[in-house]
């Protein structure tokens, strides 16, 4: 099935460990995939304008990188873009999963700054975070594929689509790079998520 099990291996790995730290660093590790698929879902949408068949791949990651863009505006950037949106795509589940992401990754914050969570979450409440993270990427890339052609997992997500009319589907006019920096800057402007 896709490159969705290979995405997942390392925490299927951590999972079934013995390591004292296994249900920490899945779940922490299940909050980067989720927004590591975003963001190449984004990039992949980015790259089918006509605009960038002459424009390196590093020129549009070297801007991405350097408008600092949370995972929100990342998806936000999705909605704008996409003929459907992430919520379109996830269909039924979708609020419940969304929730639980904007909670993982609230909590996934604090303890990357250090901070404690009132949360005391044990190994079993972070593996179901995990599953509902799972989850999410699951039905994001099972829907994005067949709508995109592209399910946020394989390795380059600067390559065309192989999805007639896509092209011409896309929502947010994007002519030039400057456009491209335009809607960075908007989604630049796209608060955290939080519960």
């Amino acid at each position: 099935m896709r490159d969705f099990n290979e995405e997942f291996k390392t925490i299927d790995l951590l999972e079934n460990s013995d390591a004292e730290s296994r249900g920490i660093d899945s779940f922490a590790l299940g909050v980067i995939k989720v927004e590591r698929q975003a963001r190449k879902l984004f990039t992949f949408l980015v790259y089918q304008y006509p605009c960038f068949r002459d424009v390196s791949p590093a020129a549009l990651r070297d801007l991405l990188f350097k408008k600092r863009i949370y995972s929100s505006g990342i998806l936000e950037g999705i909605d704008r873009i996409a003929p459907k949106t992430v919520g379109d795509l996830i269909g039924a589940e979708h609020q419940m999963l969304f929730n639980t992401v904007k909670r993982a990754t609230d909590i996934r914050n604090k303890i990357f700054h250090g901070q404690v969570t009132n949360q005391r979450l044990e190994r079993p409440e972070l593996f179901a975070y995990v599953h509902d993270l799972r989850r999410w990427c699951n039905l994001l890339g099972n829907a994005a594929e067949g709508v995109f052609g592209y399910d946020g997992f394989r390795a380059n997500s600067y390559q065309e689509t192989t999805k007639a009319g896509l092209v011409a589907r896309l929502k947010f006019p994007i002519h030039s790079i400057h456009d491209y920096e335009k809607l960075l800057e908007l989604l630049k402007k796209v608060k955290p998520l939080k519960p």
